[in-house]
């Protein structure tokens, strides 16, 4: 039977499945590989919050510490001012020696870099999906420069003060390396020969106004640390929000 047509019907149905098939295939696989992705990120993130979390709660603890000691060298210093205003010829050497001590140290304070510091110098914070935990991380890095301000404002307070007594009190150097050592009464210097110029001291008004500047220090310490800590609670707290977020 030559010259007859053959004819081919296509089975189109079939061919639109498997065609639908191969697309579904595609577009899983392209799902599966953005699905483990996230999962790595998130894993990234979730390291990221948990080293910024346990560096947040021990500067927390540190400013804390460091907020008594300020404290403590303002009332030594307004103690130490009151002082001399009570002087009336007779002097305790013992309590004089105390609180010139304690105001001689300060406090500055130190807060290491830590897991937020490796990200800032790696440009990693966009680890970091929650826009607003960013925002509030840069602006702790913020007042680390406010706090280093603060110190630059102490060691010239004690830079001076340690220059006005050397000339005028020599035992004030030794009060200083006693301080740093913690001592007990029975480990304070025999101030009796240094009465002498301990009452000049007290009597010098220019003394006063050092010791009064000491004072301001400590207290601008305070409330920087008290900034600090308020921007450092707020941290902690959206770190550990979007932690529970992850889990």
């Amino acid at each position: 039977e030559t010259g007859r047509k053959v004819t081919m019907t296509i089975p189109w149905n079939r061919v639109l499945i498997e065609g639908a098939v191969i697309v579904l295939s595609i577009l899983l696989a392209f799902a599966i590989d953005a699905w483990w992705a996230g999962v790595g990120a998130q894993k990234q993130e979730q390291l990221a919050l948990d080293g910024i979390e346990t560096d947040f709660a021990v500067y927390l603890e540190e400013l804390a510490h460091d907020r008594e000691l300020n404290q403590a060298r303002a009332e030594s210093a307004r103690a130490l001012v009151k002082l001399s205003g009570e002087n009336s010829g007779q002097i305790d050497t013992v309590r004089f020696e105390d609180l010139l001590s304690r105001v001689l140290i300060y406090s500055p304070i130190i807060i290491p870099a830590g897991t937020l510091g490796s990200l800032l110098e790696t440009d990693g914070l966009a680890v970091i999906t929650d826009p607003t935990l960013r925002l509030e991380l840069v602006a702790w890095t913020q007042v680390l420069d406010y706090s280093e301000e603060l110190n630059a404002y102490q060691v010239e307070q004690s830079r001076e003060l340690d220059a006005f007594l050397k000339p005028r009190y020599p035992m004030a150097g030794m009060l200083r390396k006693i301080s740093r050592q913690t001592p007990s009464t029975d480990e304070q210097t025999n101030g009796a020969a240094f009465t002498a110029d301990a009452m000049k001291l007290l009597q010098d008004q220019e003394f006063a106004n050092h010791v009064v500047y000491a004072e301001g220090a400590s207290i601008a310490m305070i409330q920087g640390i008290d900034r600090m800590v308020k921007q450092g609670e707020q941290v902690l707290s959206l770190v550990r929000k979007r932690s529970a977020e992850l889990k």
